[in-house]
């Protein structure tokens, strides 16, 4: 999903570069040749020879082919955002003392996906697992 989103990002923000270089040498020299072609490796030199044959300096430069300029992140971060604000494995990490913090991850895990649900605990969960016999409880 992400790989498609910066794919259809990047595609019109290519288009959109496209279009405004054209704009730009039509108005400079009369003719709107089509100047990127986007191969295997991204825009194509004649781009890069572009931005060096003007009259830009070097930060300039660097700010005109970047990504940053390219890609908006905003779609990127407003689904990473959604993410840890809606899924069940996401809660802050009870860290008051480590018995705690393991508490919290083992419930967590028994009732992430996979695991058991809030509606039907039956008693097989509430039962003592082997392991814990003869164990002294802090």
């Amino acid at each position: 999903l992400i790989h498609e989103l910066l794919r259809a990002r990047i595609a019109t923000s290519m288009a959109r570069i496209e279009k405004f270089i054209n704009e730009k040498l039509a108005i400079s020299d009369g003719s709107s040749n089509n100047i990127t072609n986007v191969n295997d490796k991204g825009i194509d030199t004649e781009l890069d020879r572009e931005v060096e044959e003007s009259d830009m300096s070097d930060e300039e430069k660097k700010k005109a082919i970047s990504v940053k300029s390219i890609i908006n992140t905003k779609q990127f971060q407003s689904l990473v955002k959604d993410f840890f604000n809606s899924h069940q494995l996401i809660q802050f990490i009870d860290q008051q003392n480590p018995l705690a913090e393991l508490t919290n991850k083992r419930r967590i895990s028994a009732m992430g996906p996979g695991g058991i649900s809030r509606e039907d605990p039956n008693l097989d969960i509430r039962d003592v697992h082997h392991s814990h016999y003869s164990r002294i409880c802090p």
